[in-house]
């Protein structure tokens, strides 16, 4: 006897997850959240490694506000995402950047170069790490640098940063890129 019951489509994006979930699991990323982060919150029902991963796969494929991860994440399978999209309200994720503050972050951030530098067979002096110029934009008037559960926290300084809109060349010279002037 056939079934003639209506059925429901429940169509999913991959999009570029696959490739992210790829050089994430490499970089062992997850494993570092996990060493470094401190113990979740035992009230807390979302693991904020998992909470991390999903943001940090937003970031890095959409770079969408804090307030809209959850829209974003909403056509994804959660094990592409590592969590269900519904756990990602910018909350969950602001409680999971705050243990992302109260960890060993100089530590967290030398393991993750020192092990990118193995698996990927890269030598420090391919590395370019220019933090100097960081666009912000809203208001930050707690960003003043007092201490914060133990630790200083950033201070943000109003003025003009360094970035050019207009196209700057760079050319690679054996290991490293050379400034050759505007396009």
């Amino acid at each position: 006897m056939a079934d003639n019951r209506p059925f429901d489509l429940d169509s999913k994006s991959i999009a570029a997850l696959p490739i992210v979930n790829h050089f994430l699991a490499r970089l062992h990323l997850p494993d570092l959240f996990a060493a470094y982060l401190p113990p979740p919150d035992p009230r807390s029902r979302v693991n904020p490694v998992a909470t991390l991963g999903a943001f940090l796969r937003c970031l890095i494929i959409a770079r969408t506000p804090l307030y809209s991860v959850s829209e974003w994440a909403r056509p994804f399978h959660p094990r592409l995402l590592g969590c269900p999209p519904e756990q990602l309200n910018d909350d969950r994720i602001g409680r999971s950047l705050d243990r992302l503050f109260d960890a060993d972050r100089c530590a967290l951030l030398t393991g993750f170069v020192l092990h990118m530098l193995q698996t990927f067979a890269i030598t420090p002096q391919e590395l370019h790490n220019d933090s100097t110029s960081i666009t912000l934009t809203g208001w930050y008037g707690n960003a003043d640098g007092h201490p914060m559960r133990g630790k200083q926290t950033l201070r943000v300084l109003y003025g003009h940063n360094n970035y050019v809109a207009s196209p700057i060349m760079w050319r690679r010279r054996g290991n490293s890129l050379r400034h050759t002037g505007s396009a």
